[in-house]
């Protein structure tokens, strides 16, 4: 691993692509997401930490194209895109 690659917890990965972290856990049990475990304080439970690059490749085989939504600016109104605009 390189000493730069960024690490994140379940919960980073499933915000970043829009999943709930149950479900990327979900993935991790299955074999398809690639992490390693950190130490943990206590001993009870564990601390999966995935690579960038293994969520990268992990997105691209298994997921396709993510579209992560913009956050919303402050004072401007944003529809959902999937409303119908009725000015059209």
């Amino acid at each position: 691993m390189a000493p730069t690659a960024r690490r994140m917890t379940v919960v980073q990965a499933a915000a970043r692509v829009g999943l709930h972290p149950q479900t990327i856990r979900r993935y991790i049990r299955k074999g398809l997401l690639r992490t390693f475990q950190s130490p943990s304080p206590s001993k009870f439970g564990r601390r999966h930490r995935i690579l960038e690059a293994d969520l990268e490749k992990f997105i691209a085989r298994h997921l396709g194209p993510v579209r992560i939504p913009a956050p919303p600016i402050e004072g401007v109104a944003n529809p959902a895109p999937d409303t119908p605009n009725p000015a059209r």
